[in-house]
């Protein structure tokens, strides 16, 4: 009866601390701790959901990080705009 909240709280302590000092580890494995947690505490009301739905989740998921990082940006790195002044 611990191990679930005793999980939860690492996970989201870890990811809080991650996230607030800008430290990718801690902020990734809290989020994956609290993720397993949530899916293993919760699995026998998920168990009947449909492929469908799994992959859709999975694939929205994947794309909702590929923007997050893309729109990011590398700070470092010039952009388009700037190129083109350069050149003109």
């Amino acid at each position: 009866g611990w191990a679930i909240p005793t999980a939860l709280t690492v996970g989201i302590v870890a990811a809080g601390l991650g996230a607030w000092f800008r430290l990718g580890a801690p902020l990734v494995g809290g989020t994956a701790i609290t993720t397993l947690t949530v899916l293993v505490a919760s699995w026998s009301a998920l168990e009947g959901t449909p492929t469908w739905v799994w992959l859709a989740f999975g694939g929205a998921a994947l794309l909702g990080t590929a923007v997050l990082i893309e729109r990011g940006g590398m700070p470092d790195k010039a952009d388009l705009e700037s190129l083109t002044k350069r050149w003109n």
